[in-house]
Order: structure tokens, then C-alpha cells, then sequence
């Protein structure tokens, strides 16, 4: 477990928004009973989650915005 252990610390490194690399670090601090290490990994992973939300929605946004412009155009022919 600790080589797998530091892959994942590598690929947080490499990529700091690597939300799978930080749910296996949550996942063997768990296992290892480190309970305070698993939940600050855990508040990491949410964070990037909740980032991940904010783009997905704010992308939507801006698709409908831009359909319902196209649509407008369309209408006024």
C-alpha cells in the first residue's frame, strides 16, 4: 500500500486537481485508522468537486444563453 500510497501523493503533485488521486489517499489514511488525515484529504476532494459543479453549471449557463440567442436571431427572420 505505501508504493500506491506515493503514486497518488506524485499525481496530487503533478496535478493538483487529480480528484481521484486524493479519494485514494482518503481511502488508505482510512484504512490506516488515520482518521484527521482521511477527512482533510476528503475536504480536498469536495472542494474540488464543488469547483467542478461551478464549471459544469456555469458552462450550461452559457450554452442555453447562447441557444436562446440563436433561437432569437432565428425568430426575427
Amino acid at each position: 500500500m505505501a508504493s500506491a500510497e506515493k503514486c497518488f501523493e506524485k499525481a496530487c503533485a503533478l496535478n493538483p486537481n487529480h480528484a481521484n488521486a486524493y479519494y485514494q489517499l482518503s481511502r488508505i489514511a482510512g484504512e490506516r485508522g488515520e482518521r484527521a488525515r482521511a477527512e482533510e484529504l476528503t475536504k480536498v476532494l469536495q472542494k474540488l468537486h464543488d469547483q467542478d459543479r461551478q464549471r459544469d453549471q456555469e458552462t450550461l449557463t452559457g450554452l442555453v444563453q447562447e441557444s436562446l440567442r440563436g433561437n432569437a436571431a432565428v425568430i426575427k427572420r
